[in-house]
């Protein structure tokens, strides 16, 4: 078979291989209006900001109340927005679309990427692959991810990408860059003017990533700084800057649990960056053209969300300060690290046992920068920053899973069963990712189970119906308690009287709270509401808190409309509390 016609049909299997982890159960149709049930409380939230985004409000604020600050990254979630305003989408189908789109265009692009770098024109099967790796949970638990302590969990990519929100966008796009740097050193005998401008476009979309996600952020720059820096080293090939690493990652965990509590959690993360200086300085000596350029571009790139947090972290916001110390205790313990992360590790020690002989220096800085930033973040518990370890381990894998494409290829095959030592490392590293693929079922059916939340039955376009020809005036909606208010809001994209506690905080925040207890409790209270800036009330018929505003003083009825359940009529209606 002709290359061409080889690497056409690795690619397909790749991005069938993707797309079979990352749809709709029973849903082909990448323009349903239905949003996945998976962990919905969160991703219903995040929908909040694109229904905002798509009804004109692009404020740094609260997005279900509109009011307050908020700190959260946002921009993936109001370009969701924002394009389903301009392409007349539902907020739910814009996200499927955009989010498909990403995820699958960086298969693509790594593939492509792989086969250039690598020559092997099968080298996108790696990402078919991998993608599908996870811990082995599924043989030593029976079930898809591994519990840890708290609410920590290791699961595979597809855990992390399925819900295709702002974390998944980040990782596909910070991926994309990663590979594009690479490429891009890998290649000294490209034109001076295309490395300086395809290096600082990864480095600027590393940088735009900080507005995606903050852990997604977190994690590509630890490991871009990682391969600098190792890259460096293995340049200058001198034991100094060696010693000098070492002795200030000693240093860094040595202080940095002292000053934690003085300094903060991301000012220790930085610090942790401070040991890759050394090797980084041995990479750019001679070419401070293109170091300049890499540095503005990222800085660039990144400055909108790292300014807006650190204003916020300087004025001691409390939703900000309540969300550093809620990390818990979620770190990744060593065994779980080693038995569960097993097929994880003994690829990448394959690999880099095949990179090591074949002299391939580019291949093991990515690999070895890779791995230090997989394990101080996988147990960044350990050296003061303490922010949730088990989700960067998750992270890590999903870089893993692309970058390895640009590796694994690289070299012949037969080099993987060259010598006893190899063979040691692949012949387990075979079984355990063979192992490993068993909890892609029980992850598919789990999220079968879960199903699909949809946003077209009768109730809810009449509900967004009502709401957005007749609420026309300031002030915030409360829904009667059978009405989820992040529904309410995705479908209506006006302020509800709600938020998420993990999110961000609205500026009456204790009134607020106070009407969500009383809701919870089934109790109609318009005065409450009052105090909490509520001017609008919702009710259903069919709720058996069967709320009645009418006999409350300063209510009035503004409209109300019918829609049918099984042949049932069932109301709508909309109060304005004066």
């Amino acid at each position: 078979m002709a290359t061409g016609s080889v690497f056409v049909v690795s690619l397909t299997l790749s991005v069938i291989s993707a797309w079979s982890l990352i749809r709709l159960p029973g849903v082909l149709n990448p323009l349903a209006n239905q949003f996945r049930g998976y962990f919905p409380s969160d991703q219903l939230s995040y929908a909040g900001i694109a229904a905002s985004a798509k009804s004109g409000q692009l404020g740094l604020v609260e997005p279900f109340t509109q009011t307050g600050f908020s700190f959260y990254p946002s921009w993936w979630y109001k370009l969701v927005g924002l394009f389903a305003g301009a392409a007349d989408f539902e907020v739910a189908a814009a996200w499927s679309i955009l989010g498909f789109s990403v995820v699958i265009g960086a298969v693509v692009f790594i593939g492509f990427a792989a086969w250039r770098i690598s020559g092997k024109a099968w080298a996108p099967l790696t990402v078919a692959i991998l993608l599908w790796i996870g811990p082995l949970s599924s043989i030593l638990f029976d079930n898809w991810f591994a519990n840890l302590n708290s609410h920590a969990v290791l699961w595979g990519p597809y855990g992390a990408l399925y819900p295709l929100n702002g974390e998944a966008a980040g990782l596909a796009l910070g991926s994309c860059a990663l590979v594009l740097g690479f490429w891009t050193l890998a290649r000294p005998n490209w034109p001076n003017w295309v490395r300086l401008g395809l290096f600082g476009l990864s480095a600027l979309l590393l940088g735009v990533i900080a507005n995606f996600q903050t852990y997604s952020f977190l994690t590509l720059t630890a490991i871009s700084f990682w391969v600098l820096a190792v890259g460096g080293l293995l340049k200058a090939r001198q034991r100094r800057p060696v010693l000098a690493v070492v002795v200030l990652v000693v240093a860094v965990m040595i202080v940095g649990p002292l000053v934690r509590d003085t300094v903060g959690a991301l000012p220790i993360y930085v610090l942790m960056l401070l040991p890759t200086l050394p090797g980084i300085w041995q990479l750019i000596k001679g070419q401070m053209k293109i170091a300049v350029i890499a540095v503005v571009a990222f800085l660039t790139g990144a400055a909108p969300q790292i300014v807006w947090m650190i204003s916020g972290t300087l004025a001691k916001d409390p939703f900000l300060v309540y969300r550093v110390d809620q990390s818990g205790d979620l770190g990744v313990p060593i065994w779980a690290f080693l038995l569960l992360g097993s097929p994880v590790l003994f690829i990448w020690a394959a690999i880099l046992r095949v990179q090591i002989k074949r002299r391939g220096n580019y291949e093991m800085a990515l690999l070895v920068g890779w791995f230090i930033a997989f394990a101080l973040l996988s147990f960044n518990n350990f050296w003061g920053f303490g922010q949730e370890p088990y989700r960067f381990w998750i992270d890590s894998v999903i870089v893993f899973a692309f970058i390895a494409a640009v590796t694994l290829p690289s070299g012949n095959v037969t080099a993987y069963f060259a010598d006893n030592t190899a063979k040691v490392l692949t012949v387990p590293a075979t079984i355990l990712l063979a192992a490993s693929l068993w909890n892609v079922g029980g992850f598919r059916a789990y999220v079968s189970e879960q199903g699909n939340i949809s946003v077209e039955s009768a109730q809810i376009e009449s509900l967004a119906e009502l709401v957005g020809t007749n609420m026309t005036g300031e002030g915030l909606l409360s829904a009667e308690p059978c009405l989820d208010p992040r529904i309410v809001k995705v479908v209506t994209g006006v302020p509800v009287a709600f938020y998420n506690l993990g999110l961000a905080w609205p500026e009456k925040k204790a009134e607020i709270d106070a009407v969500i207890a009383a809701g919870d409790s089934g109790v109609l209270d318009t005065d409450l509401m009052r105090s909490a800036g509520i001017s609008y009330v919702l009710t259903d018929s069919s709720c058996p808190t069967a709320w009645d505003p009418s006999t409350g003083m300063g209510v009035a009825e503004i409209a109300r409309t019918d829609y049918l359940v099984n042949a049932d009529v069932r109301t709508l209606t909309l109060w304005r509390l004066f």
